[in-house]
């Protein structure tokens, strides 16, 4: 999980760059569960209530972490905004969006 904004920006280094390399990861660089973020979108909401998890098979990957070395030691670009800051910003968009209809 990453913020938009930080994509956005890793997009616009990479397109002032005269030649970057072919491949580049954008991330945080950080592995970060479903269930984490879950629990800030529910901060973020002012929930207070239960969030419940069914049951299933077990993931065949357990948490993934983007690799941005390559995109730090080539255009010094690393991600400046929390997962807290942008799900906060996502939900006050999202209810000032509901609340404009």
């Amino acid at each position: 999980f990453v913020a938009a904004v930080d994509v956005g920006t890793a997009v616009v280094e990479v397109l002032q760059t005269s030649e970057p390399p072919p491949v580049l990861n954008v991330g945080r660089g950080v592995a970060t569960s479903a269930a984490s973020l879950v629990a800030l979108l529910q901060a973020a909401a002012g929930f207070d209530g239960d969030v419940v998890e069914r049951a299933g098979p077990p993931p065949c990957i357990a948490s993934q972490r983007a690799d941005v070395s390559l995109l730090h030691r080539t255009l010094h670009w690393v991600p400046s905004t929390s997962l807290a800051v942008a799900v906060d910003g996502l939900w006050s968009d999202l209810v000032g969006e509901h609340s404009r209809r």
